[in-house]
C-alpha cells in the first residue's frame, strides 16, 4: 500500500502541467596523476626493440621510438625496484621477487601468481652505474639503473633522468629530464621571496612550466619535458603563444619571446620598467594579448607590431596584482590598497590618537577595452588573484583562506566556504560551474556549483606533505586540469557530476521571441528585428532594453513598430555609447529573447 501511495503521489505531480527532469548532484571522486619531478629506478630493452622503465612508486613506462617519447602502460601504488626480459616475456620486480609479468613486449601487465613458479630472483639487472667514463650528470643527479639494447646503453635515475650513449659508450646525451631538479626544489624559506612557478597549456598536448628563470616545455601532455633558458633574471609571468613559443616577463619589466631553439628580447616594447605581474589572452582567436604591470596595462598582438598603453586609475600607494578578461572589451583588475582609519584608544584612562592601517583590495572595471575605468568595489579583504568566468561571474582569492565570488559584475562580493585557512594563490574555472583553487600546505579545492561550496581534492596526503605549496592552475582542455606545486605538477581528468535523485521543475515557455541586430558590429546606427512564434492575444508590442557588459541598462527603446505577422522592428542611434559589447533584451508577455551586438567607433 505504501508503494502504491508513492506512485499515486508521483502521478499527481505529473498531472499539474509541469515537466520534471533529473539534475546532477554530487561529483565522482577525483584522481590525480603526477607530472614531472619523478625518479626512474629501472630500465630494460625488450625483444621487439621497445624500452620499458619503472617510475616511482610503481608506474611502468614504454617507448617504441628509442626513448624519444614515453607512455604509461601500468599504474600501481606498490613499489617496483627492477625490470627484466626473459625471451619474449618481461618481469617487474619488488626487491628480488617478480610481481608483474607481460607477454606482449610490455604493452600490458598483470600480477604474477606466487604458486605458478614464475616468482623468482632476477638473473640480471643493474642497480647502479660503475663504468668509465662517468655519466655527464649534474650535481644532485643519481643514476639508479642501466640497460644495453642493440649495443646502445641507457641509464635512468633521479630526478627524472634518462641518458643514452653511442655504441662506444664514450659519448652521452640526455634524453629526458623531468621538471624540477633536486637543486632548489624545496619550498621557499619563511620570509624569503617566493619563487615564481606557473603552468600554462596552449593545446591539450603542448604546455610549459615556468620555474624561476627556466622554462620546461612539453608536447606530449607532460610525458617528456625539454628545459629552455629564458635569459631573464627573475621571471614573473608567462603565456604560451603557440605550440613552440612562449612570452615571458620578469620583475624588472623585461620581456622575452622564448622558442625551443632561440630567445628574442622585447624589452623596448614597454615604456616604464615596471614589474610584469601577468600576461594573458585578451582575445585568443584574434591573437590579442595583454601585459599587466603593477601600474599599467599594455595591449598588443602575437605579431608585436604595436603596443597600446592603458593607464590604470590607481590611487597613491596602490599596485595591481591580477587581471581577468572575460571578453575582449571587459576587463577586471584587482589592486592592493592600504585603508587608513583614524581613531582613539584608551590606555590607563589616557586617550591616545591612533591610526590603524588595513590591507584591503579594490576592483576596477572597464567595458570599452581599457579606454575608461571605474571602481566597482573597494575595501575588500586582502585578495591577490582574480578570475572572471563571464562578464558577471567572478572569483578572487588571497591570504588566510580568502575565497570570494560575485554574480553581479563585482558590485557585491560574498565569502565562499573553504574548510581551511591557508593562503590561496590561484583560482580558475574551466566552465560556468567547475573551478579549482590552490594554496599553501598542499591545499587544492574544487567546486562544481559556481564557487558557493568547495571541497578538498589534494593530490597528496596533507600530513605527509605539509610544506607543499601549489601556486598555479591550467586547463589543457575542457576535461584536463594541471596544478603546479613546489616540486611537483599534477594532472587530473575532470569528471562529470554523478546523477542523483534531486529533481528540478522545468516549465514550458508559451511564447518564444527572437532578436537580431544589424549591422553587427555597428558604428552607431542599429536596426533590431523581433519575431515571435505566436501572436500576442492583446495585440501588444514587445519592449526592447539595451544593457552594457556589466548588466546596467543604458537605453530603453519605446518606438517598436509592427511589421509582418508576429514581426516588429526598431532603429536606434547609439553613437553616444562607448565602444564595447552590448545586449538587446526583448520582452513580450511572459517570454523574452536577447541578442548580443558590438559598438565599434
Amino acid at each position: 500500500m505504501r508503494r502504491l501511495a508513492i506512485l499515486i503521489g508521483l502521478s499527481f505531480l505529473g498531472s499539474i502541467g509541469a515537466s520534471w527532469a533529473i539534475a546532477p548532484s554530487l561529483a565522482l571522486a577525483q584522481s590525480w596523476e603526477p607530472v614531472g619531478g619523478e625518479a626512474f629506478v629501472a630500465i630494460a630493452g625488450l625483444s621487439d626493440g621497445a624500452l620499458v622503465m619503472v617510475r616511482e612508486p610503481g608506474d611502468i613506462l614504454r617507448s617504441s621510438d628509442h626513448g624519444a617519447t614515453w607512455h604509461r602502460v601500468y599504474h600501481g601504488l606498490t613499489s617496483l625496484t627492477g625490470i627484466e626480459r626473459a625471451g619474449d616475456t618481461a618481469f617487474a620486480f619488488y626487491d628480488s621477487v617478480a610481481v608483474l609479468v607481460s607477454h606482449d613486449t610490455g604493452r600490458t601487465w598483470r600480477g604474477v601468481d606466487a604458486g605458478s613458479g614464475q616468482a623468482r630472483k632476477p638473473r640480471h639487472y643493474s642497480s647502479g652505474w660503475v663504468s668509465q667514463p662517468p655519466l655527464p650528470s649534474a650535481k644532485g643527479d643519481t643514476i639508479l639503473a642501466t640497460a644495453t639494447v642493440d649495443s646502445v646503453c641507457y641509464a635512468v635515475g633521479a630526478p627524472g633522468l634518462v641518458y643514452v650513449s653511442d655504441a662506444s659508450k664514450q659519448h652521452w646525451r640526455r634524453l629526458h629530464r623531468a621538471p624540477f631538479s633536486s637543486a632548489g626544489a624545496s619550498a621557499s624559506a619563511p620570509g624569503s621571496a617566493r619563487s615564481t612557478r606557473l603552468v600554462d597549456f596552449f593545446t591539450a598536448a603542448s604546455g610549459a612550466i615556468l620555474r624561476d628563470s627556466l622554462l620546461y616545455v612539453t608536447h606530449d601532455s607532460g610525458t617528456t619535458w625539454q628545459e629552455v633558458r629564458t635569459g631573464l633574471r627573475v621571471a614573473s609571468a608567462m603565456l604560451m603563444l603557440s605550440d613552440t613559443s612562449a612570452l615571458v616577463g620578469d620583475t624588472s619589466g623585461s620581456l622575452a619571446l622564448v622558442r625551443s631553439d632561440s630567445t628574442h628580447r622585447l624589452d623596448s616594447m614597454l615604456g616604464a620598467k615596471r614589474p610584469i605581474i601577468q600576461i594573458g589572452w585578451r582575445n585568443k582567436p584574434n591573437g590579442d594579448i595583454y601585459i599587466l604591470t603593477d601600474s599599467a596595462m599594455y595591449l598588443t598582438t602575437t605579431s608585436f607590431e604595436s603596443v597600446t598603453s592603458r593607464a590604470l586609475p590607481l590611487r597613491a600607494g596602490e599596485h595591481a596584482t591580477s587581471a581577468s578578461y572575460p571578453d575582449p572589451y571587459t576587463c577586471y583588475v584587482i589592486a592592493d590598497s592600504i585603508t587608513r582609519l583614524d581613531t582613539t584608544t584608551l590606555t590607563d584612562n589616557i586617550t591616545h590618537d591612533t591610526t590603524i592601517y588595513h590591507d584591503t583590495s579594490t576592483v576596477y572595471l572597464t567595458t570599452d577595452g581599457g579606454a575608461t575605468w571605474a571602481t566597482t568595489t573597494s575595501g575588500l579583504v586582502n585578495l591577490k588573484k582574480i578570475f572572471f568566468a563571464s562578464s558577471k561571474s567572478g572569483y578572487a582569492c588571497g591570504p588566510h583562506g580568502a575565497l570570494m565570488f560575485t554574480a553581479d559584475s563585482s558590485l557585491t562580493w560574498h565569502r565562499s566556504f573553504v574548510p581551511r585557512a591557508q593562503d590561496l594563490h590561484d583560482v580558475r574555472f574551466v566552465n560556468d560551474s567547475a573551478g579549482y583553487a590552490v594554496g599553501d600546505s598542499g591545499m587544492v579545492f574544487m567546486t562544481q556549483n559556481r564557487g558557493r561550496w568547495w571541497r578538498m581534492v589534494a593530490p597528496e596526503p596533507l600530513f605527509s606533505h605539509p610544506g607543499s605549496s601549489y601556486q598555479s592552475i591550467a586547463f589543457a582542455d575542457a576535461r584536463t586540469v594541471y596544478v603546479l606545486g613546489s616540486d611537483r605538477c599534477y594532472r587530473q581528468t575532470i569528471r562529470d557530476p554523478m546523477a542523483g535523485f534531486r529533481f528540478t521543475r522545468r516549465t514550458q515557455q508559451k511564447n518564444t521571441l527572437a532578436v537580431t541586430a544589424s549591422p553587427n558590429p555597428s558604428n552607431g546606427f542599429v536596426r533590431f528585428t523581433i519575431t515571435s512564434k505566436q501572436t500576442a492575444d492583446d495585440g501588444s508590442s514587445p519592449t526592447l532594453v539595451i544593457s552594457d557588459a556589466s548588466g546596467r541598462t543604458v537605453e530603453q527603446l519605446q518606438d517598436v513598430s509592427a511589421g509582418a505577422m508576429n514581426t516588429w522592428s526598431a532603429t536606434a542611434d547609439f553613437s553616444n555609447l562607448t565602444t564595447g559589447p552590448y545586449t538587446a533584451i526583448a520582452t513580450l508577455g511572459g517570454a523574452s529573447g536577447l541578442c548580443k551586438f558590438a559598438i565599434a567607433h
